[in-house]
């Protein structure tokens, strides 16, 4: 462990020591006599939380605070970016919420200290945050990035609070995790192509127990990306982007020797190859056509299934897809269509009972003959099917399900010297359609949304007010649920605009199967007081009352979250 943190201690070190000699042996004097050289600015945020409910399970802590900030020095070309995060939530023994990185910046050189996040490419390393050190150099076209860090913090196993907290909020056991990435490119942001590397392992000493309760293993894992990007012949421009990733689900399992199999030879090397190591490879690629006023893009992609790497949170695995994008827009942008169409499947391995099928579709239309009045039109359109894979599908088990969305909202504003007027009507129907004769009457699903708002501002006086009426009906196989209701709000600037002040009401009547199911009321304020120009103190509170008669829907309780914030801006 001290020879981890050594070295983590020299390279950060390094990293530093990089910012300075760039400067080729500037002389920063002059820049400190003079208070412009210097720039800095920022905001801190505190925020207090206190929450109280009755009737139902509580839906967070009675009390929690926020402490968050951020901040960009500046000296003489070098720009120093801070941030950080801290809360009452890291007293759990879960991943660090507490957080502080800074990533200065000094012409085309880039410093990464603390909590960062990079991203390399889609099928390596992309956006998974890490606690460490990394530098990006852009020196003309050439294209350099390292980074090295941890990933998680190990979390020993809890059964004894796990049996008291049956909501799962319990932590979940995790092996220190710690990895390493450089990239590789050349190009412009027009036209470039990089090639990237990253590893990250677990290692086993780091939990001192084998967890119990939970299926948690040490893994490891390498994997190497490609990401392109190109322009050519003025609008049509490509890219792609594709991986492979050398993923062991468990270190403690037993070696491979090289003979044993040709996709040894990848891994070996780059990892050690054991029985629970597998090899995937997955990949998208774009072609897109772009004018003034019409655009035509077609999109593609194949991931293996349970393509995984360390260096990303969540991917989608065990699908091919083909998706045609189109776009046009008139010239003087008063309408606007974009649609998508596209084909989608597993079971790619061939290794499923049945195989899935679904077909995507959207339209999306932006009409504005005029500023002041318009009317937005979309529609999308979900279908999934299965054919038979390993083995055949019956009536009984085969899935054929339709999903589609409409929704229109046509708008009119109207404005006058004294006040402003904006009227908007929003209707929304989505239905699940399950075409499986054996399933329709316990899948169909029905829901339409009709919504009519108004909204007035009245510039002598600053205030504004706003009303809305809606209904919501949605039908399913138990029955048929409505809710009636209506919105009301005002807000005042006040104390010569120092103050701001809203307050809105919200009222709903519930019925289900026909049958009265009570009622939901809600209250919310916000307050916002401006103490000179660096200085906001906020205030903000929400009490819900739900009734329910029968309990079908939901039960009955009493629900009030009030927020106390202060920020200063430098």
């Amino acid at each position: 462990m001290r020879c981890n943190l050594r070295k983590a201690a020299i390279l950060k070190v390094f990293l530093l020591s990089l910012v300075p000699a760039t400067g080729s042996g500037q002389d920063f004097s002059d820049g400190f006599s003079n208070k412009k050289a210097i720039t800095y600015s920022g905001v801190l945020d505190i925020r207090g939380i206190g929450y109280a409910v009755s009737g139902i399970e509580p839906r967070r802590s009675p009390l929690s605070y926020i402490i968050s900030g951020n901040a960009t020095v500046t000296v003489k070309g070098l720009a120093l970016p801070f941030s950080f995060q801290f809360s009452e939530q890291q007293r759990d023994f879960r991943q660090p919420f507490n957080q502080f990185g800074v990533s200065p910046t000094y012409k085309w050189i880039r410093v990464h200290l603390g909590y960062r996040s990079l991203s390399y490419s889609r099928y390596t390393l992309d956006g998974h945050q890490f606690l460490g050190a990394g530098i990006d150099l852009t020196p003309g076209k050439f294209r350099f990035s390292a980074m090295w860090g941890r990933f998680l913090k190990a979390v020993q196993e809890d059964t004894t609070k796990q049996q008291q907290q049956h909501n799962n909020n319990f932590p979940y056991a995790a092996y220190d995790r710690y990895g390493y990435g450089i990239k590789l490119g050349y190009g412009t942001p027009a036209n470039f192509f990089d090639l990237s590397f990253f590893k990250a392992k677990d290692r086993e000493s780091s939990v001192r127990n084998n967890p119990v309760e939970q299926y948690v293993q040490p893994g490891e894992n390498a994997g190497i990306g490609l990401r392109t990007h190109l322009s050519f012949l003025k609008r049509l421009t490509l890219d792609v982007d594709a991986g492979v990733s050398a993923y062991t689900r468990d270190t403690r399992a037993d070696l491979v020797s090289a003979e044993e199999t040709p996709l040894v030879n990848f891994a070996k090397g780059i990892l050690t190859p054991r029985v629970s190591t597998s090899i995937y490879y997955a990949g998208d690629a774009t072609l897109q056509y772009r004018d003034r006023q019409f655009g035509l893009a077609l999109k593609y992609g194949y991931i293996l299934p349970d393509y995984k790497t360390m260096g990303m949170y969540y991917m989608q695995t065990d699908v091919e897809r083909v998706t045609l994008i189109p776009s046009f827009n008139n010239k003087k942008n008063t309408f606007q269509v974009r649609a998508s169409v596209g084909k989608e499947h597993d079971n790619l391995q061939r290794k499923k009972l049945a195989r899935t099928d679904r077909l995507v579709g959207s339209f999306n239309c932006n009409v504005s003959p005029k500023p002041h009045y318009g009317i937005s039109l979309s529609y999308s359109n979900y279908g999934i099917t299965q054919k038979p894979g390993l083995k055949s599908l019956s009536d009984t088990t085969r899935l054929d399900q339709v999903t589609h969305s409409i929704v229109a909202t046509p708008r009119y504003t109207w404005q006058r010297s004294s006040s402003i007027h904006t009227f908007v009507f929003v209707f929304c129907d989505q239905t699940l359609n399950d075409n499986n004769k054996l399933n329709t009457q316990h899948f169909n699903m029905t829901t339409v949304n009709n919504t009519l708002s108004y909204s007035v501002f009245l510039n002598g006086s600053g205030v504004g007010i706003n009303a809305s009426a809606y209904k919501v009906n949605t039908k399913v196989s138990v029955g048929v649920t409505t809710s009636t209701g209506g919105t009301l709000g005002l807000s005042k600037n006040l104390l010569k605009n120092r103050l701001s002040s809203a307050a809105g009401v919200n009222y709903s009547i519930n019925t289900f199967a026909g049958a009265n199911d009570g009622s939901t009321l809600q209250l919310n304020t916000n307050h916002v007081l401006a103490a000179g120009r660096r200085n906001r103190f906020r205030a903000d509170l929400v009490y819900t009352l739900n009734n329910s008669k029968s309990g079908a829907l939901n039960r009955s309780f009493h629900e009030l979250l009030v927020t106390i914030g202060y920020s200063y801006q430098f």
